[in-house]
C-alpha cells in the first residue's frame, strides 16, 4: 500500500510523538515565566495599572506586526537562500520597519490616551515607545536566528527575554517608576536582552547590497510579506482588541480583572497547542511538497484530533477549577462561569482554527486567508462594541467566540475547497 493510499489509522500511527515532547519541554520555561508574570504584576502595580498595561501592550503587539512582520514573514520564508539574507536589504528599510511602528502607539496614545485611562502621560508615552522599539528590535534579532536554524538557541533567548523582563519590572518598579510605565519599561529591558543575546546571526563574508540590488530585494521580500503583517495584525486584533474597548467603555480597572484572567487563559492554550502546530507544519508541507496531497491532509486530520481532544480537556478542566483557582494564581476574583465558558471556547477554537487554516496554506491562498482574518477580526470587534457595553467582560468573552469561530468556518469550508481544486506544484507556507 502507498502513502497516498494509506488509512487514516496509518496517520495517527504516523503521529509523532517523541517530538510533540520535545517541543512541549521546550516551551516549559518561557510559559512558566510568562505565566508568573501576570500574578506577579498585577501584585505590584494592581489591576488598574496592570489594565493600561495590557492595552498598551496590545497596542504594541498589533503596530509591530504591521511595522515588522512582513521583514520577519519574508526571511523566514527564504531560510537557507544566501542571497534573501537581511543584512542584504538596505539599511533604512529595516530601522523603519523597527521604529515606525513606535511612531504610531505615540501618536495613537496621544490621541485616545484620556479614555484608557491615563495612557497619554509622557512618562506612560516614553516608556510605551521604548518598549515598541524594543520589541522590533527583538524580533528582527530572534528573526535571524531562526533563519539560521538554531532551534535551541531560539529557545534560550526566550527564556533570557522573559526572565530579565519580569525581574527588570521588579527592579524598576522598586527603584525608579511606579504603575504602568514600570512593567512597560521592564518589559522593555526584557526584550533588549533577548536582543542582545540573540546577537546578529550569521552574517555572509559577502558584503551587503547597495543601489538597485538591495531595492530588488526589498521589493520582493515586501511583496510577499505585506499580507503577512496585515494577517498578524488583525490576528492579535481578534485575540486583544476587547482591551482597548474595555478600557474605553469600562475603564482600566474592568479592562485590568478582564485582561489578567484572558491572559493566562490564552497563553494556556496556546502551551498546549503550539507543540501540536510546531509537530505537523513541517509534516503537511513536505507531504505537500512531494505531491502527495492526500497524505498531507490524513496528517494534519490525526494531528486535529489530538488538539480537538487537547483543547476539549483543556475547557472542561478550566470551568471546573477556574473558579477556585484563577483567585490563588492569577490574584483577581474569577469570573462568572459563562465568562470562563466563553473564554475557554474561544481560546480553543482559535488554535483549532489554525490548523484548520493549514488547508489555505498548502494550496497557496494567503490573499484568501488574509481576507478570513480581517473579517474575523471584525466579527470580534461588532460584537465587542454591542455587548460590552450592555453585559461588561461577559461580551468581549462572546466577541472572541465569535471571531474565531467565523474564521474556523470559513478555513474549514474554503480550505476543503482549495486543497481539492489545487493543480499546481510544491507550495511554501504563506502563513505560519
Amino acid at each position: 500500500m502507498t502513502a497516498d493510499t494509506a488509512t487514516p489509522s496509518a496517520a495517527i500511527r504516523a503521529v509523532s510523538w517523541k517530538a510533540l515532547a520535545a517541543y512541549s519541554l521546550s516551551r516549559v520555561v518561557p510559559v512558566a515565566v510568562i505565566f508568573a508574570a501576570t500574578p506577579v504584576l498585577i501584585g505590584l502595580i494592581g489591576t488598574t495599572s496592570y489594565g493600561l498595561y495590557t492595552t498598551i501592550t496590545a497596542l504594541v503587539l498589533i503596530a509591530e506586526s504591521l511595522g515588522v512582520g512582513w521583514l520577519r514573514q519574508s526571511a523566514l520564508r527564504g531560510a537557507g537562500d544566501p542571497r534573501q539574507a537581511m543584512h542584504l536589504l538596505p539599511r533604512w528599510s529595516i530601522a523603519s520597519a523597527v521604529n515606525g511602528p513606535a511612531a504610531l502607539v505615540a501618536v495613537l496614545l496621544v490621541l485616545v490616551g484620556g479614555a484608557l485611562g491615563g495612557a497619554d502621560d509622557p512618562v506612560v508615552l516614553v516608556t510605551a515607545t521604548a518598549l515598541c522599539c524594543a520589541t522590533g528590535f527583538y524580533m528582527v534579532r530572534v528573526t535571524r536566528v531562526q533563519r539560521d536554524l538554531q532551534t535551541g538557541r531560539v529557545i534560550a533567548i526566550e527564556w533570557v527575554r522573559a526572565i530579565v523582563g519580569l525581574l527588570a519590572s521588579v527592579a524598576v518598579h522598586a527603584t525608579l517608576l511606579d504603575g504602568a510605565p514600570a512593567a512597560l519599561a521592564g518589559m522593555a529591558i526584557g526584550n533588549l536582552a533577548g536582543a542582545l543575546a540573540a546577537g546578529r546571526g550569521t552574517v555572509a563574508t559577502s558584503r551587503a547590497r547597495t543601489g538597485a540590488r538591495a531595492n530588488a530585494l526589498l521589493r520582493a521580500y515586501w511583496s510577499y510579506g505585506w499580507p503577512m503583517s496585515l494577517w498578524l495584525a488583525a490576528s492579535y486584533g481578534l485575540l486583544y482588541v476587547d482591551r482597548l474597548l474595555l478600557s474605553t467603555w469600562l475603564g482600566p480597572e474592568a479592562a485590568g480583572l478582564y485582561g489578567a484572567v484572558a491572559d493566562i487563559v490564552i497563553r494556556g492554550y496556546l502551551f498546549i497547542a503550539t507543540p501540536i502546530s510546531m509537530a505537523v507544519h513541517p509534516l503537511v508541507m513536505a507531504a505537500w511538497n512531494r505531491g502527495r496531497p492526500d497524505q498531507a491532509v490524513r496528517t494534519l486530520v490525526a494531528y486535529q484530533r489530538i488538539l480537538a481532544l487537547s483543547m476539549l480537556a483543556a475547557t472542561v478542566a478550566m470551568v471546573a477549577v477556574g473558579p477556585w483557582l484563577i483567585p490563588i494564581v492569577v490574584g483577581v476574583p474569577a469570573p462568572s462561569v459563562a465568562v470562563l465558558v466563553f473564554l475557554g471556547l474561544g481560546s480553543a477554537i482559535w488554535q483549532y482554527s489554525l490548523l484548520t487554516q493549514k488547508r489555505l496554506e498548502m494550496a497557496g491562498r494567503s490573499r484568501t486567508v488574509l481576507s478570513l482574518m480581517g473579517a474575523a477580526a471584525l466579527v470580534t470587534t461588532v460584537v465587542d462594541m454591542v455587548l460590552i457595553p450592555m453585559v461588561g467582560p461577559l461580551g468581549a468573552a462572546v466577541g472572541l467566540a465569535a471571531g474565531a469561530a467565523a474564521y474556523q468556518a470559513g478555513c474549514l469550508r474554503l480550505g476543503r475547497k482549495a486543497v481539492g481544486d489545487y493543480r499546481g506544484g510544491a507550495v511554501n507556507s504563506s502563513v505560519s
